[in-house]
């Protein structure tokens, strides 16, 4: 049980004001889908949804005029930012409007945010800017990503106690190898990677100024920003709602700080752990243990500062190496972003209802 919300059996009742409830509103369900913008960061904030999307866009323009403090180059360096964006909202929007009854019945949290982080994306960046790759993208998200999840979550992470997060990010995957098996198969997409900028090299920087960047970056991984100004917005904009109504941030659980110190902990020590690994393969998932095991088990845990140890610790020491392994091993044609999102789905599932039953939550 957490302040101000519950994480129960899977199960997180956030504030009212943090559900799709009002449809009908114009801006307040403009302010649910800014929000779940940071779903996957486990923040659900408006304000940082808003300051990510600025940063991103900022690193943008600035990377077009090829200006060295632009930082590592957004949406994979391919300058589809915009496309990337356009599709993720739309899928993001329509699936909330379609599914967000799920969210009204239940009066509980939903993984209505999956698609802004998943299929649409990555179909732009696989198959670029053409009007059949965005619509393909959109609508894999809101007819295939959001029911899978719900699904899963409705039947398997209620039941089971597992955390959300295994049911959003199962619901990744499973479209996600879908809709690129169906796309290269049929031939209905046509590959298009475009001419993509590399980003600085990890042997380039000092292991301090790599780290802390990387660390930045990889807040924004999961919407395939990967930047320095689009993780700052996200983590300014959470500090500024959480200062102002802690109801705002992390559900309203009242454990925002935890879940955030927790995942700036686990990235410095990722990046820090695997930047042999970042040298070797020019890219590595560190990210993955933020946006998924870490604040899971911080937020099932309620505040326990010897679970955030733990939490920080397996995290980045387990989930980057797996990430990695699965996301070469995705059937040939599918974004390797599906074996990432498995990795997480793995750990979370695996790990948590294990480390959740020994004795820490009154340390």
């Amino acid at each position: 049980m957490i302040a101000g919300g519950v994480l129960v059996a899977g199960r997180i009742t956030p504030d009212p004001d943090l559900l799709p409830v009002a449809r009908d509103s114009i801006s307040r369900f403009a302010a649910w889908v800014l929000a779940a913008t940071t779903d996957a960061q486990f923040h659900l904030s408006a304000l940082g949804g808003g300051l990510m999307v600025a940063g991103a866009l900022v690193a943008h323009e600035l990377g077009r005029r090829n200006r060295r403090v632009a930082g590592f180059p957004i949406a994979c360096g391919t300058g589809r930012l915009p496309t990337v964006l356009l599709a993720s909202t739309a899928s993001l929007a329509l699936g909330s409007a379609l599914w967000g009854w799920t969210a009204d019945a239940t009066g509980a949290w939903q993984p209505l945010f999956v698609s802004f982080v998943s299929v649409p994306a990555a179909v732009v960046l696989t198959y670029g800017v053409r009007p059949r790759a965005v619509v393909t993208g959109v609508l894999a998200g809101v007819v295939l990503t959001t029911p899978i999840a719900l699904l899963v979550h409705s039947v398997l992470c209620i039941p089971l106690g597992l955390p959300g997060v295994v049911s959003a990010t199962t619901g990744m995957w499973a479209s996600a190898i879908i809709t690129f098996l169906v796309s290269d198969r049929t031939g209905w997409l046509q590959r298009d990677l475009g001419n993509r900028v590399p980003g600085p090299d990890a042997a380039s920087m000092g292991a301090v100024q790599w780290s802390v960047r990387r660390t930045l970056a990889d807040f924004t991984e999961p919407q395939f920003y990967g930047n320095e100004w689009a993780g700052a917005g996200m983590i300014l904009g959470l500090l500024v709602a959480a200062a102002v109504d802690p109801a705002l941030a992390v559900y309203g659980s009242g454990l925002w700080a935890h879940v955030l110190l927790s995942q700036i902990a686990t990235a410095l020590l990722a990046t820090t752990m695997w930047r042999s690994s970042w040298r070797e393969h020019g890219w590595y998932p560190t990210f993955t243990p933020l946006v998924s095991f870490v604040p899971a088990l911080v937020l099932a845990e309620g505040g326990s500062v010897l679970a955030d140890g733990v939490a920080v610790v397996v995290g980045a020491t387990v989930v980057p190496p797996l990430a990695f392994a699965l996301g070469r091993r995705m059937p040939d044609g599918v974004h390797p972003f599906a074996g990432y999102v498995m990795a997480m789905t793995i750990s979370c599932a695996a790990l948590v209802p294990v480390l959740t039953a020994l004795p820490m939550e009154r340390v």
